[in-house]
């Protein structure tokens, strides 16, 4: 992505963007930020277990490890803690068991 950024720069044009890329690009030159916040650019990481059965070759243990990590409380802190540059650039909203969905409300 930073390839990217230096091209539009160079070229003066227009390119798309996550937050923490542009952030952490030091070679704005003339760039700037055009538009934010809209929810058509909403870019939603997620993770998720794929099947032993069908995958046997991977490290299923350390993969769920790593997920249940990601989805708990002290997984969720540290994606909201994270900056670049003094700025947050991950929102968690991980759902767990249980939680409503948009769809049974």
């Amino acid at each position: 992505m930073g390839a990217t950024l230096n091209t539009a720069a160079a070229m003066d044009a227009y390119a798309f963007t996550d937050r923490a890329t542009w952030v952490a690009f030091k070679n704005r030159q003339d760039l700037a930020l055009l538009f934010e916040g809209d929810e058509a650019l909403f870019n939603q990481y997620g993770s998720l277990l794929l099947s032993a059965e069908r995958h046997p070759h991977l490290n299923h243990d350390l993969a769920e490890t790593w997920h249940r990590w990601l989805l708990s409380e002290a997984g969720q802190r540290a994606i909201a803690d994270f900056e670049i540059a003094g700025v947050a650039v991950f929102v968690p909203n991980a759902r767990r068991e249980g939680d409503a969905t948009p769809n049974d409300e």
